[in-house]
């Protein structure tokens, strides 16, 4: 039918239909731009992380093992050069006898996400442990490895120092010995009896029961009380060598 065979009411419907599909054109279009900006946004916020983090991170293709791209943490960690290990298998962090492979890696991931701790080989030889993190991202229209780890050597070394210094201070507390509980103890010659019912010097049965050592020496009533029988023992023999 032409235009100019169509009523007024045709038309004034078409041109009506016409205005909408523009305006749901425009809407769409609109939230499409709002969309792209947001996603720009994240993308830009995500990069600022990615090359600004002080923990070496990486993203690894979840089908080949293939290593996609790392930030500058990872180069400064491992010690390799710039853009040495795009492309490579994600293995070639790892020590050889190291047996973790993409299978066991996403394995973990499935399970929950991975957190464990992995030994590296730093570009030079070393080999040193570092806490890992693993979850899988969309990439590209498909699936990668986020893989996050940092260096825990300086940690370690804190967990020996301190593993160190309780056995010392058990072995230290196993060779302290005290004295508890009620001693049987002479009342006039003040020996101790042990568990084995023998009488001990009191000096002896401390020794042998704690770490104390002993010194001999006369307190001031002892030290009186000799003076006075030493005096009097001079004058017996005075008076007899005198008769």
């Amino acid at each position: 039918m032409n235009d100019k065979d169509k009523t007024k009411d045709q038309l004034l419907s078409e041109l009506t239909e016409l205005r909408r599909r523009m305006s749901q054109f425009e809407s769409t279009e609109m939230e499409s731009r709002q969309t792209e900006e947001v996603l720009h946004e994240s993308e830009d916020k995500f990069r600022v992380i990615f090359s600004k983090s002080l923990d070496a991170i990486m993203i690894i293709d979840s089908e080949s093992g293939r290593i996609l791209s790392v930030n500058r943490a990872t180069y400064r960690i491992l010690g390799y050069e710039d853009k040495a290990l795009i492309g490579n298998h994600f293995s070639i962090l790892f020590p050889p006898a190291c047996k973790l492979s993409r299978k066991d890696l996403l394995g973990k991931i499935q399970i929950h996400d991975a957190v464990f701790t992995q030994k590296f080989l730093h570009a030079n030889g070393p080999v040193f442990q570092m806490d890992l993190t693993a979850t899988l991202i969309p990439w590209r229209k498909d699936k990668a490895i986020l893989v996050t780890f940092r260096d825990i050597t300086e940690r370690l070394q804190a967990e020996e120092e301190r593993r160190n210094l309780i056995n010392q201070l058990q072995e230290a507390l196993a060779k302290v010995k005290t004295l508890s509980g009620l001693l049987p103890i002479c009342a006039s010659c003040k020996k101790i009896r042990d568990d084995n019912g023998y009488w001990n010097q009191i000096e002896s049965y401390i020794r042998d029961h704690s770490e104390a050592e002993f010194t001999h020496s006369l307190c001031p009533e002892c030290a009186n009380k000799i003076r006075s029988e030493l005096k009097q023992y001079q004058n017996n023999s005075d008076d007899g060598s005198t008769s």
